[in-house]
């Protein structure tokens, strides 16, 4: 049987081109819209195509005692304060820092942020099931942490490349290269945070409230564009060498042990 991380890989890609790739090809067409219901749904799925791949592999190399079990790894709420304080941590880190810099302009209210929050659990934040609860978990059973989130970023980028064709997302007529930079800083964020907490629900927190925001704020300058990644690869990394977690992440969770 193949690793459990190639059959995810798999399994998100055909999951993907079978929505996102059919938006985009019908698109060339005048069919299937941004907006139109249809479209919308096929939108939706493809961006949680991660979970979705990652449940049923679950199901498939039966790493958990049903989906209950699945489920609570995924979204432990309850944990201690301070993994809470990390993530609070990479937020002020991503939109903070460029804003004392003077990289940042405003184009919303901020409450527009906060208010998306939960709608961005869903445009977003649960791919975090995927990639930090499974990918992630399963790479660190056989390459350092730097290697794995290195790898991450351009194939967590690829995944959005459809994106970058469907006329009304954010992506459309955006640099597909600043995104890869932007895609590599947050990776390594995010790569950080589950090393350290052992907690994939932190991370699908933190995504979503990075995507929320963007909605109220827009980093700008194109240096800012290239120095940021490179912070939050050096502040990610350090961390991860000085903070060790509490416990080591369970390799048979993710079916690379008998």
């Amino acid at each position: 049987m193949l690793p459990i991380w190639v059959s995810f890989l798999l399994i998100t890609t055909l999951l993907t081109l079978s929505t996102w790739g059919v938006i985009v090809w019908a698109g060339k067409y005048g069919k299937l819209l941004y907006g139109e219901p249809f479209a919308m749904i096929l939108y939706v799925i493809g961006g949680n195509s991660p979970p979705i791949a990652a449940f049923i592999c679950w199901a498939i190399y039966k790493t958990h005692e049903g989906t209950c079990s699945a489920l609570k790894y995924c979204f432990k709420v309850k944990d201690h304060w301070t993994k809470y304080v990390l993530a609070l941590f990479f937020l002020v880190l991503h939109f903070v820092l460029p804003a004392v810099l003077g990289c940042i302009s405003v184009i919303d209210s901020f409450w527009i942020g906060l208010v998306a929050f939960p709608i961005m659990i869903i445009g977003g934040g649960l791919e975090e099931i995927g990639w930090r609860g499974l990918l992630i978990p399963a790479w660190a059973e056989i390459m350092p942490f730097y290697l794995s989130n290195l790898i991450l970023a351009p194939v967590w980028s690829l995944w959005h490349l459809p994106l970058f064709f469907f006329k009304g997302t954010v992506q459309f007529g955006t640099s597909f290269w600043y995104f890869c930079l932007t895609v590599t800083g947050t990776s390594f964020s995010l790569g950080a945070l589950r090393q350290i907490t052992d907690n994939t629900w932190i991370c699908i927190l933190y995504h979503a409230y990075v995507n929320s925001f963007y909605l109220s704020f827009k980093i700008e300058h194109k240096w800012y564009l290239v120095f940021a990644p490179l912070v939050q690869v050096i502040i990610s990394i350090t961390l991860v060498h000085f903070i060790k977690p509490k416990k080591e992440m369970e390799a048979i969770e993710f079916g690379q042990k008998e």
